[in-house]
Parts: structure tokens; sequence; C-alpha cells
């Protein structure tokens, strides 16, 4: 649905921030931000997410702008809600495009869109799935975490999270 007219609406009070930017800056249905009728513009962070510099009684903090879009238009998130944007076009702001979810919500929607990158496919990603199979079967055989940790250049947590399949899940 192509929206017709821009509505606006003013950015309601945050209760996990010391800003109130409420009352003075307003978001509109297609993603854009005004204060004291003025557009802002926005910036892009490293993620690719909008995000606006807004100021209030001497601080100044950022935010991201779907998530002002989000409570303005969809109310306050429950606890532990994210925004998804449903087009996975994290720049298309607009009040259609987002929805609150859970944070399995959003990445089970990531995956389903080919977008959210697991094991060594990952950028972060230190090991291999066969790292991952090695570990795990030295753990089973009773070599020390500690041993495992530095083999593979390691914390005795990080390899507890592979071994317990907190992280690799998708690895037998």
């Amino acid at each position: 649905m192509i929206e017709k007219y821009e509505i606006w609406i003013f950015v309601p009070a945050f209760a996990d921030t010391l800003i109130d930017v409420s009352g003075h800056c307003e978001v509109s249905s297609l993603g854009r931000v005004r204060t004291n009728g003025r557009l802002r513009a926005l910036s892009i962070n490293k993620r690719g997410y909008s995000f606006v510099s807004l100021s209030s009684n001497g601080w100044t903090k950022t935010f991201k702008v779907h998530r002002l879009v989000a409570m303005a238009f969809h109310g306050s998130p429950g606890m532990g809600m994210e925004v998804n944007h449903i087009n996975a076009i994290t720049t298309d702001n607009r009040s259609e495009n987002l929805e609150w979810v859970s944070h399995k919500q959003n990445v089970d929607h990531a995956q389903s869109l080919g977008l959210y990158r697991a094991g060594e496919s990952h950028n972060w990603s230190k090991l291999t799935e066969q790292d991952v199979i090695e570990i795990r079967k030295a753990r089973s055989e009773g070599v020390k975490r500690r041993v495992v940790a530095e083999k593979y250049g390691m914390t005795e947590d990080g390899i507890k999270a592979i071994t317990t399949r907190r992280v690799w899940k998708h690895i037998e």
C-alpha cells in the first residue's frame, strides 16, 4: 500500500532514557523526523539503521528512527520486544513497514529471508564447523575445558557455550 498522505505524530515519552523528547519531536508515517516544525537530517550507522540526534534540557542522545516511528504509531513495546522491518530494508522506516516482535521472531524473519548468517559464514566467527565438532568430541572424551580453550584460542566460557549448544546449535 502506498500512503497518499504523510501523518505526523509527537513522539511519546520514553521510560528508558533521561532525555524526554516528547512534545517537541514528531515522526511521520513515512519515517521522517522533525523538531519544532523543521525536518531533521538522518544519519546511517554502520549496521545500516537510520538514527537522529535529539537534544533536551542540555542533554543529547541518538535515537534509532525505526524505534521512534514504531513507538509513535504502534505503541510502547512490551518487555524485550524489538522492531522488525517487514521488508528487511533497514532504512525503510515507514510505519506500515514496522512491527514489534520478540528477538526470536526477528531472527526467524531474517533467517526466512536468508539475511541471518550463522556458523562459519558469520562475520565474527573464529571457528569452522569442523572445529566445533572436534571441540564437542574432545569434551565428550573428558578433555578439560581449559585445554580445549587454549588449543582454539578461546575462553573456557566460549567452549562451554559450544558444548551446551547455546551457540552453534545447527551443528550436531
